[in-house]
């Protein structure tokens, strides 16, 4: 774990409608969410490769990580996600 805070696991994924894209919000041992953006491709095997690591600025919240991702990448869909954890009420 060479990120400030260790990586602990993968919370969310968010992919594009063409499931060539996708956005993994990760949570941390001290409670902070990265993000990092992958894509998929058919000549590596349908694997998914990391094309932006955005792990060196932690947000506080699940909602606050995933609208600095939106605010960079207008294909993700907007905030509240099914299933996302509203920051209001935890």
């Amino acid at each position: 774990m060479s990120a400030a805070g260790g990586i602990r696991n993968v919370i969310r994924s968010i992919e594009d409608a063409h499931g060539e894209r996708c956005v993994d919000l990760i949570s941390r041992a001290d409670g902070s969410v990265v993000f990092k953006v992958c894509r998929r491709d058919p000549e590596d095997g349908g694997r998914w490769s990391i094309v932006a690591d955005h792990s060196a600025v932690a947000y506080a919240s699940e909602e606050s990580a995933y609208k600095a991702a939106a605010a960079r990448f207008g294909w993700l869909p907007p905030w509240p996600l099914p299933g996302a954890t509203d920051d209001a009420t935890g």
